[in-house]
């Protein structure tokens, strides 16, 4: 009778343990509401031979908000999209050495009544010194990742995101170095091309790109304008950023307790900040940020 008993017993907790099974690897919904902090920068994806230096880098604090919803297929695999609003971004001290930039110049001068004049002029070159950068977005993203679930506690997802920046900034300024205009190099420039465009040419502001996709080539032996703490240079390219880009993100979840969840993303745009045809800049610059965070699953 106590054998009976026992088998009943294993065949009835056999059952149970298939059931579960079941329900496990049967599809099913997930939902989460996440708050995180974001750290990165912006940089280009090959460090150039103008930036000698990074003197200083503060990340801020940058917070976003997130709301997630994802399709469990079975009890590996799923897949989640992500609503998110966040802040990114970045304030950074570098020296560079020939840097190609566009700067605005700023003076002032008070005549014998006190009345204050300004005056400003854009000065275009290549600049020698430390420059400090400001770079700022407030966005909505929408990642659509997906997802590998190593058990109940972790999972690790991968995809593609596209995000809309509501609000952009990118500013700064250079006080402690010099300016030198940018002159035609006579010996890498097709010559016969540059007569040929020199009337549609402004030197005083060229287009470096424009030029350097038709051979012709600048170098820094033009005048110098000398930029000091009194008497600083000033640029803002906010308007040149992209309204919308687009990459790809990489997220990592853990659960400690059944409705408390630790997270981190790593989010990377493939297309620069700016836009195509900004050449203002030598090299593209790429956002790559890291939020970690913790939530709540439903």
């Amino acid at each position: 009778m106590k054998k009976i008993a026992n088998i009943i017993v294993a065949v009835l907790m056999s059952g149970f343990a298939l059931q579960v099974a079941a329900q496990k690897d049967s599809p099913s919904w997930d939902f989460s509401a996440r708050v995180g902090y974001n750290f990165g920068g912006t940089a280009p994806l090959e460090i150039p031979e103008e930036i000698e230096s990074l003197d200083r880098y503060k990340a801020g604090a940058h917070f976003g908000v997130r709301l997630t919803a994802e399709r469990r297929f079975n009890y590996r695999w799923g897949l989640m999209l992500t609503a998110g609003f966040e802040e990114k971004g970045m304030e950074g001290y570098v020296t560079v050495e020939n840097f190609y930039t566009k700067m605005e110049r700023k003076s002032s001068e008070t005549d014998g009544e006190g009345n204050v004049t300004v005056q400003s002029d854009v000065v275009t070159g290549f600049y020698t010194g430390r420059e400090y950068t400001k770079e700022s977005t407030t966005q909505i993203i929408v990642p659509l990742t997906v997802r590998f679930h190593f058990n109940d506690r972790f999972a690790i997802g991968v995809g593609p995101q596209m995000h809309i920046n509501v609000k952009k900034t990118f500013k700064g300024e250079a006080g402690n170095g010099y300016m030198r205009t940018g002159e035609i190099d006579p010996i890498r420039s097709d010559m016969k091309r540059f007569e040929a465009m020199k009337g549609e040419i402004d030197m005083a502001n060229p287009d470096r790109k424009r030029l350097e996709k038709n051979g012709i080539y600048l170098v820094p032996t033009g005048d110098r304008v000398d930029l000091t703490a009194d008497s600083p240079a000033e640029f803002d390219f906010s308007d040149d950023m992209r309204k919308f880009n687009c990459g790809a993100e990489v997220n990592f979840d853990f659960k400690p307790m059944d409705h408390l969840l630790v997270f981190a993303n790593v989010d990377a745009s493939v297309g620069g900040i700016m836009h195509s045809d900004f050449s203002t800049l030598p090299f593209e610059l790429h956002p790559i940020f890291v939020t970690v965070g913790f939530g709540y699953s439903f």
